[in-house]
């Protein structure tokens, strides 16, 4: 019989303060003894004999935990974040609560060593800190307020990603295990009183909770989330898009609101379809069929037999390949379950084994999930190609921002430098809100090792890494400074960047120009053909144009973040000085005059797009030829291309030189991907040697980044006198939008047209000025007001 505790309407007289002392420990399940793979369910019962101004806790887990009230599934976390920086949720439960009695449900998930690469875990184990008339719920060494049992219904299943039988179509897994559900054993009425005695047990000690801010613990170090928590929204299925022969669905079914009852002793299939690349918890629903199989196979596309993308939209003689849950059903009326983490799919296949006993399937309903931070961008243009590819980078760039930055949404699901690089200024353009940012530059920070080289992925309890995104994120630092001013925050960084920095020059040749010696994977970008991952065909990273370009750009991005900061300027005027010398050499070894063309090695037997991209970004090739450039690199037969990512830099080389006007032949991988029926953006081109896997890859969003840079002309820097905006247009005649380019409240609205060789249409400013100039015009559009534009070009 549970516990339950009675709070006294005296207590609520006045506010709780949270700068109580923190005093909850760790606790866990007495039979666990350390992070091995459980379902651990903790709950208490409580009578409320009147109604608190409010009711605060704080919670943590590790590794996972949803928090459930009154039956309500109230939230889930923590935030992604590592042991020396083990993140907490702050919640004010009062909204959930009632008079009379009230039940707190809390699970706490670990899969064990199959979980999440980004998941660190110590033990599994729960903390919950009460405050003032919550104290209560502060769990402590040998009291008894919670009972806890173990679900053995639930297990993780290990996605096969190494064996020659896979469950997915090649490369790296290191998402979470899908779940394995044998509804005998799952506890399904574990929030509902009338459980028996002897299967609760009383939670055992683990330690002590510290926060992190006091400087200590034997753990975890806790401290509060970093970015806003996440929310949930229905989305329904669009269409069910095959079902099995003889079987009377009800109209609609697809939607989830009936059931269709399969009988005994068949087999069963069904596909849906949501109509996009989606992110989420489903909630899977059937009733009967005790001793029947059913499988749900969730895929963010559908495959040809020979393992190849088919166009996304057809499924006639196509594979279902991807991750599934199993569900062994008890015989039990009206089961639902909630997986135990996201599931990534458009498409969802059902198979159903029915024994003995007929079983009632409902479609699953769904639940979306994004940043509770709102999308407030808006974009449209007299391209309708252009608009799609936007709306694509945009829904992309939302399902791959959660509680952190992720690089793909079924795959990897964890945070890369090389992604962030491009996925943040995307979401910072369309929000205006940049606490994902600093949380994933901090996050890359902590992951620096002794040489100075950063993990790639951070969080990340493995050892990824790849020496030029430890380059990139000094380029992050100094872009985050540029769009923001923030000297507080990027200060911190310096002693880093240089210790970085430190060891890449170490390893460089004064005499050749190159980098040489790296112990770690100098990744480029995913060149079609290659023969080592990430490295342009033949390459020797010793002897790499793009390689040590990278480090030519962190060093002048280094020196500029030091000149801003008025901080050593020794240490800026060396980096600036290598720079240089780097250029000057380059320029002598690699430049074909007579192409116009950078080399990617020395002896020029290969050229690609990414070391001409970089020549012209960092004038290593001369001023007075960049233009004939950039021509050459997009229209050259035979040179390697460059693919979704590293096109952010291509669209930067358009912006330098003020090529509006190419925004579209740069935009082509793009239309294509369209035209095959993606709803969101793939990791990169097609390749015999290593097809694409991620449906979900948020480095391919600069398009809808450089529509604002470039088209719009918005400024993506923090300026003293407000936003700068000198539209382009390029192939465009008409845009209108909305940017929050300096915050959510510090934006510009536009609504512009080029009309008989001149410029019409508005300007609305929010709380900042917009210094708006065209065609030799310049104008201000004040705060709260709306510049009306009627213009004619000067010469």
């Amino acid at each position: 019989m549970f516990l339950k505790h009675f709070v006294l309407a005296l207590f609520f007289l006045t506010s709780p303060t949270l700068s109580a002392q923190f005093n909850a420990n760790w606790v866990t399940h007495p039979q666990l003894k350390g992070s091995e793979q459980a379902v651990v369910l903790f709950r208490t019962t409580f009578e409320l004999e009147g109604m608190p101004d409010s009711f605060p806790i704080d919670i943590s887990a590790d590794a996972h935990f949803r928090l459930h009230v009154n039956g309500e599934w109230v939230s889930w976390g923590p935030q992604l974040g590592d042991i020396q920086h083990w993140r907490y949720d702050h919640h004010d439960l009062l909204p959930h609560l009632k008079p009379g009695e009230n039940t707190i449900g809390i699970e706490v998930f670990n899969w064990g060593h199959y979980r999440l690469f980004g998941m660190e875990s110590v033990r599994t184990a729960l903390i919950v800190q009460g405050y003032g008339p919550s104290a209560f719920l502060t769990t402590q060494r040998g009291k008894k307020n919670y009972q806890c049992t173990l679900d053995t219904g639930i297990r993780g299943k290990q996605i096969r990603w190494r064996y020659d039988d896979r469950d997915i179509i090649g490369g790296l897994y290191a998402n979470n295990p899908t779940d394995s559900l044998m509804a005998s054993g799952h506890h399904w009425s574990w929030l509902e009183d009338g459980f028996p005695e002897g299967s609760w047990y009383y939670p055992e000690f683990v330690e002590w909770g510290h926060l992190r801010k006091n400087g200590g613990a034997f753990l975890w170090m806790l401290e509060p989330r970093t970015t806003p928590a996440q929310q949930r929204r229905p989305q329904a299925f669009k269409a069910l898009r095959y079902s099995p022969a003889g079987v009377g669905l009800p109209k609609g079914w697809f939607l989830g609101r009936q059931s269709v009852e399969l009988p005994a002793n068949g087999s069963y299939r069904f596909l849906l379809d949501m109509g996009e690349v989606t992110l989420g918890f489903p909630t899977l629903r059937w009733s009967g069929g005790k001793g029947s199989i059913i499988t749900y196979t969730w895929a963010e596309n559908l495959f040809n037999p020979d393992k190849t993308k088919p166009q996304r939209d057809e499924v006639e003689g196509k594979i279902v390949k991807g991750y599934f849950d199993t569900v062994l059903p008890d015989g039990g009326q009206n089961r639902s379950y909630i997986p135990s983490w996201y599931r990534t799919l458009r498409y969802l296949e059902i198979r159903v084994e029915v024994k003995d006993e007929p079983l009632l399937l409902r479609a699953p309903t769904f639940e979306r999930v994004t940043s509770s931070i709102p999308l407030t961008a808006s974009w449209q243009s007299d391209d309708q190609d252009l608009d799609e590819i936007v709306d694509m980078s945009i829904r992309t760039v939302e399902i791959c921002t959660q509680d952190y930055y992720l690089s793909d949404a079924y795959y990897e699901t964890m945070q890369y430098i090389g992604d962030t690089k491009i996925q943040a200024p995307v979401w910072e353009l369309y929000t205006g809100d940049q606490r994902h940012t600093r949380n994933a530059l901090m996050d890359f920070h902590r992951g620096r090792n002794e040489n100075g080289v950063l993990k790639s992925a951070y969080p990340n309890r493995y050892q990824f890494y790849h020496s030029t995104y430890s380059l990139v994120w000094v380029d992050m630092v100094y872009d985050y400074f540029q769009r923001s001013g923030d000297t507080t925050f990027v200060r911190q960084f310096l002693p880093g960047i240089a210790h970085t920095l430190s060891y890449f020059d170490g390893h460089f040749n004064r005499e050749t120009g190159y980098l040489e010696g790296i112990p770690y994977w100098p990744f480029i970008d995913w060149y079609v053909g290659a023969e080592q991952m990430g490295m342009a065909p033949g390459a020797n990273a010793d002897r790499s144009t793009p390689v040590s370009l990278h480090y030519a750009q962190a060093l002048g991005s280094a020196a500029a973040l030091s000149d801003a900061l008025n901080v050593d300027n020794s240490s800026a005027a060396y980096w600036r000085g290598q720079r240089e010398r780097m250029i000057k050499t380059l320029r002598e070894r690699c430049y074909n005059p007579e192409r116009k063309l950078l080399a990617e090695r020395p002896d020029q037997s290969y050229y690609d797009q990414h070391s001409s991209i970089l020549g012209i970004l960092l004038d290593v090739i001369p001023e007075e030829d960049q233009e004939q450039a950039l021509e050459k690199l997009l229209r050259e037969e035979g040179l390697g291309q460059a693919t979704y990512y590293y096109r952010y830099y291509l669209f930067a080389a358009l912006e330098k030189l003020d090529r509006a006007d190419l925004f579209r032949e740069v935009l082509q991988p793009w239309l294509i991907l369209r035209d095959q029926g993606a709803t969101t953006l793939v990791e990169r081109f097609e390749d015999d040697r290593k097809p694409t896997r991620s449906e979900a890859h948020p480095w391919g969003a600069s398009p809808a980044l450089f529509t604002y840079r470039l088209l719009a002309g918005i400024s993506p820097d923090k300026h003293q006198d407000g936003i700068h905006m000198s539209p382009a247009f390029g192939h465009l005649k008409q845009m209108k939008g909305y940017c929050p380019v300096q915050g959510p409240d510090a934006g510009v609205g536009f609504d512009l047209r080029l009309e008989d060789g001149g410029l019409r249409g508005s300007i609305r400013a929010d709380r900042v000025p917009v210094r708006f100039s065209w065609g030799g015009h310049e104008l201000v559009a004040r705060p709260g007001g709306t510049l009306r534009i009627d213009l004619k070009r000067r010469e």
